[in-house]
């Protein structure tokens, strides 16, 4: 995984232009739905759907908290330690990886709903370059007219494609670290490897100029540095 990551960022090159960038957050869980709960950040670029960016954060248990349920996260809290929340810390982290990307003098639109934190970590790690941050209500039908359309059809291909991601499965990861491994195999395989849509022949990094072809399997898993 970490060969694949370091692939993946090795053929990125600067983006250009008017680049427009979709974020969201998606929610799991590390071995325990009820207690031990992650937030996971993901960026992509919509025309190409490339993924710029995901890793996931703990964040602490929500929901309805009824005397039984207090009761086990005392036990949990006793035996873990309290829950922290981290993230804001991965959104950032996740979004400057997108500011990172951007070539001198391009601009960004970015896409997200309307959590709070989002404005001010948009200008943080975007700066001058973001000239419109567009924000929709999440409660909207996820439908084509959309706008969070192509991060919400990513999201549900990432729940797809990533077992550990799927909320009824006993591929759920009981690790977060491992996590982080199986996304970022995803991001070099969906960027460099696969196809945007079936129809397509060309590969996300393809579209946006960072390889000229798509890379064979036995390519990415056989490249050394």
């Amino acid at each position: 995984a970490r060969h694949l990551r370091q692939l993946n960022l090795n053929l990125r090159r600067p983006l250009e232009g008017a680049v427009l960038f979709q974020f969201d957050e998606l929610e799991s869980f590390e071995a325990h739905r009820s207690f031990r709960p992650l937030s996971i950040p993901v960026l992509i670029e919509s025309k190409s759907r490339y993924h710029i960016w995901s890793e996931s954060a703990t964040i602490r248990p929500k929901g309805k908290m009824t005397p039984a349920r207090l009761e086990r996260l005392a036990i949990e809290e006793e035996k873990h330690g309290r829950r922290k929340d981290r993230s804001r810390e991965a959104c950032r982290r996740t979004l400057k990886r997108g500011g990172d990307l951007l070539a001198e003098g391009a601009t960004v639109t970015l896409f997200t709903d309307e959590k709070s934190s989002y404005p001010g970590l948009a200008s943080e790690t975007l700066g001058s370059a973001l000239v419109m941050h567009s924000k929709t209500n999440s409660h909207l039908a996820r439908m084509t007219w959309n706008p969070l359309f192509p991060i919400n059809h990513e999201d549900a291909r990432l729940r797809d494609t990533v077992g550990r991601l799927r909320r009824q499965s006993w591929l759920v990861t009981k690790r977060r670290r491992y996590l982080d491994l199986a996304l970022q195999m995803q991001m070099a395989h969906r960027n460099l490897i696969g196809k945007r849509f079936n129809y397509d022949k060309e590969s996300p990094a393809q579209m946006l100029g960072f390889v000229s072809r798509r890379l064979t399997l036995g390519e990415a898993l056989s490249w050394s540095q």
